[in-house]
């Protein structure tokens, strides 16, 4: 059974692709194997990119369109001038507190 926040978690998926047979910590995988997937992830790690999310906006929350997932970006620009416009200052600020709320 593997349990992270205990050890690692190491499995052959060849023999078991199911996982149910943890072997980190017994006589089927040795030190000179672990040391191997250490280096393996910090190869790994090097490379990664960081995330390419962007900035949450606020004008995307269903709840100023209906309740519904829309293309918003093709009508907002029909209800506001720009970000200076005290409408959508207003807008925003709801979405804020929306999201603290865990209502986005």
């Amino acid at each position: 059974m593997c349990r992270p926040l205990l050890a690692p978690c190491v499995f052959n998926l060849a023999d078991d692709p199911c996982e149910q047979r943890n072997l980190w910590g017994t006589q089927f995988l040795s030190e000179k194997d672990v040391l191997e997937l250490e280096d393996r992830l910090m190869h790994y790690r090097a490379q990664q990119k960081p995330p390419g999310n962007l900035a949450t906006d606020y004008r995307s929350n269903p709840v100023f369109w209906n309740g519904t997932w829309t293309n918003w970006e093709d009508q907002v620009d029909t209800l506001f001038s720009g970000p200076d416009d005290e409408a959508y200052t207003a807008f925003r600020e709801q979405g804020q507190r929306l999201a603290r709320w865990g209502r986005k």
